[in-house]
């Protein structure tokens, strides 16, 4: 099993997802803000390219990636970035 941070050492695309994700902001001037309809719709799909079974294979032969496609590793990563979205406020969605 890998740790998010070596998940993130071994695929760069993990970091540059955080990057993004990390950018997310809400910034209390709409009703209403849904951490869930920005992950689902913009995040995820990128993150199943990355992680699970669906996951690109990235032209590199220097690390064996067989692990990054097991649900363990989609769970690392789900929790790991999901938890850096903003929390959901008036939205409706819990």
């Amino acid at each position: 099993m890998m740790t998010w941070d070596e998940m993130k050492k071994a695929d760069e695309r993990l970091s540059l997802l955080e990057k993004d994700i990390c950018c997310v902001k809400d910034d209390g001037e709409s009703p209403w803000f849904c951490a869930n309809r920005i992950w689902f719709e913009y995040f995820k799909p990128k993150l199943l390219n990355i992680v699970g079974f669906d996951r690109v294979r990235e032209s590199r032969e220097d690390f064996d990636d067989d692990w990054f496609y097991s649900p363990a590793a989609y769970d690392v990563a789900y929790q790991s970035l999901y938890n850096n979205l903003p929390a959901c406020r008036n939205c409706g969605c819990m």
